[in-house]
């Protein structure tokens, strides 16, 4: 089975963290994940975690602030 993750996260939450649970089980369940973040989401902690659990990584453009609608 293969996973594609779309990551969208900020520094307060927990999403940061269910995502690096959600790489983890899937590598231990022996799942492909794959994970597509926009650009200025690049986290160095986040690329070793994918390095680490064989997850393919990619970034796309950032959106505009236009097309941006925060929580």
């Amino acid at each position: 089975m293969k996973i594609l993750i779309i990551a969208e996260f900020f520094q307060k939450g927990g999403t940061i963290s269910f995502l690096k649970k959600i790489l983890k089980v899937n590598y231990n369940i022996g799942v492909k994940s794959a994970l597509l973040m926009e650009k200025h989401l690049k986290n160095m902690e986040i690329e070793a975690i994918c390095k680490k659990y064989n997850v393919k990584f990619q970034y796309y453009p950032s959106r505009k602030k236009l097309f941006y609608t925060p929580y």
